[in-house]
């Protein structure tokens, strides 16, 4: 599987990333806001399947790309009392450790580049705008 030890180990020239305190694969077959992120550092690009998202106007990205939060977060979070908080501090987490990113590539958004420090500056925002709500 795709968010296996084994397949982190065949390519070691990159990073994977699991979101916490989501479903994986929700219960609700609608829900998809996870996915497995995967971020090469050698070219500074990030892949991202559905957990974050570009706004879909090519041309605000051109002034600043911004990033938000997959619509389904909120149902997709695990049943769990700290549910809400563990996936605001992975991404948190997440948004400090590749904060080098220079090139995001998601699934519906195509290829968004960052300038150097605004990948981390846009996720916390993210995080920071949705945190009251998923953590509530």
């Amino acid at each position: 599987m795709v968010e296996s030890d084994a397949v982190a180990e065949r390519y070691p020239e990159l990073e994977f990333s699991l979101p916490k305190g989501i479903h994986y694969i929700a219960p609700d077959a609608s829900v998809h806001a996870s996915s497995l992120l995967v971020f090469h550092p050698a070219s500074l690009s990030i892949y991202v399947d559905d957990t974050f998202e570009i706004p879909p106007s090519k041309l605000i990205n051109t002034m600043q790309a911004d990033l938000g939060l997959h619509p389904t977060t909120l149902k997709a979070l695990k049943d769990e009392l700290n549910a809400g908080k563990e996936y605001c501090d992975w991404a948190t987490q997440l948004a400090h450790k590749w904060r080098d990113v220079r090139n995001f590539c998601g699934a519906h958004s195509g290829l968004v580049k960052f300038e150097e420090g605004r990948f981390e500056a846009a996720l916390l925002s993210a995080i920071d705008r949705a945190r009251p709500e998923l953590e509530a």
